[in-house]
């Protein structure tokens, strides 16, 4: 990496400055070292510092500091971006927050961070916490399945082209074989794919006769049995297979984000000593030049990837690109990390002449033979294996929804909106049930679409929630018979009622009263003037009273108490101006109300409705947003 003259940019002239007058103050503790100097090509301005660790205790296992330590501060040009600090060995590798062995990371979310202006910012605010970094470190403060091990070093591998790329879904893996698994790769949309550990079974064109051509691929997955602490490589196949041999490189690093200039061959590194260090650095042997490697297969895990990965390209014609997906263990266990990398055409056409030269069972692959110059892309994998992902809801009333059977009678405006939410709370099991159709003047209000006008709601919203959530069973239902609602009582976790229909609600009252019912009974309504208000009326399992009973009872309440007069409009008959005629004539009359209210109304609603699948109990909630001016914004009243 070259540099260049010292020409500083006014953030990068501050922060020397704030660097250099921190070490006149620090009475010895933090030295400037040497002369700052610019990398050519990055621009960024590496100033190297020393500090005095003595005083920080060192157990057994923590990070192995000396008495004193060296470390480079990286400014970029501007001060989008905190300055980076890293080292030039690594006797770090392995431990939390340290970034391919070499660089420090000291701001977990720089978005919320970082503020360049605070008086802390800059050099001191990142030099105090390194110091925290280094202590807690050297104490083994880090636990091992939070702290921020990782798996492949701590590098994005994604190219600058990856927003060419479409990212991958990944939802489960294959069992491997050895380290070796097949997969399939199927798109999901015009603009993502979906990686599947079975074979689907549907093919492309199967109108177009039995030569059709298969809607998937299949993608090599590969599972090395160590770590990538310094990443995979993120240039070209050598340097791939060199990590995914050793584990460990033998060519100079070289470091984008942040911008790292001057560091050596860290083979060289690997074996030098620090005598100001307690522990010697770690004796990785220097691997041999990849010029002078030749490996078979067994002999070396980069073969076994080569090989699954030539066979892979063999199947798909000449000018054709491959994808292979890397499954990384982590150091500390758990489940594997997955990168994604995809081979070119040309860098493709070169192992299929590989693998087509085979004259033995045995694979034998030149490293001086693999392609240089046709770069790897890496694109974004959204890993959502349950194993590795967590809900964002967890902890939240509507978790209580996951892997429920919900029912929803009445798809209008709170409806539409209840059942969007039960379905992203991960209910396993959503059927619909509404009669009517969707017209323009509902779309102010309903959860549904210009493009929807015309067609049954409860037919537009089923296919909604299966584009929300694909995996679980989402289904229309027609007005169930007695029969069917008897069933419903024994086979479903909850009934919610947003029809706002009297009858309805009595035949709902028959379910509610069974002593084998296993579901909730809610009723969920908002006010016709405004749709701000909201009110829930609900059966719980250990109930048996009527839900026209609860509501009749609640009225009665709300009506004695001054203090919820605003509430008297859900028992009270609408007055002039209450109800909407959308068209003159004969038209039915409808509620007001926008979807952010009624959006809002239904999430509340949700929400308090969920803590009755939880403890089973039966009650009345009444509540308002809070433009609405009414006052309590929430009152219960239990059965």
């Amino acid at each position: 990496m070259t540099r260049r003259r010292l020409s500083p940019t006014p953030w990068q002239a501050k922060c020397l400055e704030q660097l250099k007058a921190s070490a006149a103050q620090s009475g010895g503790i933090l030295r400037v070292v040497g002369q700052p100097h610019q990398d050519a090509d990055t621009g960024s301005l590496q100033v190297r510092f020393w500090l005095d660790t003595s005083e920080i205790p060192v157990i057994p296992g923590g990070l192995p500091l000396g008495e004193a330590e060296e470390f480079t501060l990286a400014v970029e040009e501007t001060d989008e971006r905190p300055p980076a600090v890293f080292v030039d060995h690594i006797r770090f590798l392995g431990h939390a927050h340290v970034l391919s062995g070499l660089v420090f990371c000291l701001y977990l979310d720089e978005s919320r961070e970082w503020e360049p202006g605070h008086c802390l910012d800059g050099p001191e605010g990142v030099l105090n916490r390194l110091w925290r970094f280094l202590t807690k470190a050297a104490n083994r403060e880090f636990d091992g399945k939070e702290a921020l091990f990782h798996a492949v070093g701590g590098v994005p591998h994604l190219t600058r082209d990856a927003n060419q790329l479409a990212p991958i879904v990944v939802r489960d893996l294959p069992q491997p074989r050895g380290s070796i698994a097949s997969a399939w790769l199927v798109a999901r949309s015009p603009w993502c794919f979906e990686l599947r550990a079975d074979r689907p079974t549907d093919r492309r064109g199967e109108l177009e006769g039995e030569d059709a051509e298969p809607a998937y691929e299949h993608v090599p997955v590969f599972f090395p049995d160590h770590d990538l602490p310094f990443g995979a490589g993120t240039a070209y196949l050598p340097e791939l297979t060199q990590r995914i041999g050793l584990g460990y490189p033998a060519l100079p690093w070289r470091f984008h984000q942040p911008p790292v200039a001057g560091l050596r061959d860290l083979g060289e590194i690997a074996t030098e000593s620090n005598p100001r260090c307690r522990k010697p650095r770690c004796p990785f042997p220097r691997p041999q030049p990849l010029a002078q490697r030749r490996f078979r297969l067994g002999h070396d895990p980069s073969i076994a990837m080569l090989a699954v990965l030539a066979a892979s390209a063999a199947r798909k014609p000449p000018g054709t690109s491959q994808l292979l997906m890397i499954a990384v263990p982590h150091p500390h266990g758990g489940p594997r990390h997955l990168i994604a990398v995809y081979f070119d055409a040309p860098l493709c056409d070169r192992l299929r002449t590989v693998a087509e030269e085979r004259r033995s069972a045995v694979v034998e692959f030149d490293q001086a033979r693999l392609d240089r110059t046709t770069p790897l892309r890496w694109c974004y994998v959204s890993d959502e294996r349950p194993e590795v992902t967590t809900r964002r809801d967890i902890g939240r009333p509507v978790s209580e929804y996951e892997g429920k059977n919900i029912f929803v009678w009445g798809v209008g405006g709170l409806g539409s909106w209840a059942a969007e939410f039960v379905t992203r709370a991960g209910a396993r099991e959503v059927t619909v049930c509404d009669h009517g159709r969707v017209t323009g003047g509902l779309l102010v209000r309903q959860n549904y679409t210009d493009a929807d006008i015309g067609a049954a709601k409860a037919d537009r919203l089923v296919e909604r929630l299966r584009a929300i959530a694909p995996e679980a069973n989402i289904q229309r239902a027609h007005i169930p018979t007695d029969d069917e609602l008897e069933r419903l009582a024994t086979e479903v976790d909850a009934i919610i009622d947003a029809t706002v229909n009297p009858a309805v609600a009595r035949r709902l009252d028959a379910v509610a009263t069974r002593a084998d019912r296993r579901c909730v009974v809610a009723q969920i309504s908002t006010d016709v003037r405004t749709g701000s208000l909201g009110l829930a009326v609900v059966a719980g399992r250990t109930g048996s009273t009527p839900v026209t009973a609860i509501d009749r009872q609640t009225g009665v309440d709300v009506e004695a108490a001054p203090a919820l007069e605003a509430y008297r409009v859900f028992w009270d008959e609408p007055g002039p101006g209450d109800e909407f005629v959308p068209t003159r004539g004969c038209s039915l009359p409808t509620f007001h109300g926008s979807a952010a209210d009624l959006a809002s109304v239904a999430g509340s609603l949700i929400s308090l409705v969920a803590s009755h699948l939880r403890d089973g109990a039966s009650g009345t909630h009444l509540i308002s947003l809070p433009h609405a001016g009414v006052t309590p914004s929430h009152h219960y009243r239990a059965a």
